[in-house]
């Protein structure tokens, strides 16, 4: 699956769980995916929210929680943190 094509089966919900976890693996593992791309996974939860986590801690380079699970995975937390590094720059 290329990124154009993941970029849109992240954001169909009408795809299966296969589908959405390919698409998922396809966008972390590209350098030209977006931060919105990555937000998508996160809304798919599971396994997609936690690779999109990883990658979105990786790029924005936002510390990880102290307690378990140590990923910050809710869409709205992401929102908020990604508003703040804005309004920063």
């Amino acid at each position: 699956m290329d990124l154009l094509e993941a970029q849109k089966v992240i954001r169909n919900d009408k795809q299966t769980f296969s589908e959405h976890y390919l698409a998922a693996t396809t966008i972390i593992g590209s350098e030209d995916s977006t931060l919105e791309d990555l937000m998508e996974c996160l809304k798919r939860g599971g396994i997609c929210a936690e690779i999109g986590a990883m990658r979105l801690h990786t790029r924005t380079g936002r510390a990880r929680r102290l307690e378990k699970p140590n990923l910050y995975m809710e869409p709205e937390d992401w929102t908020e943190f990604l508003r703040d590094m804005d309004a920063e720059e």
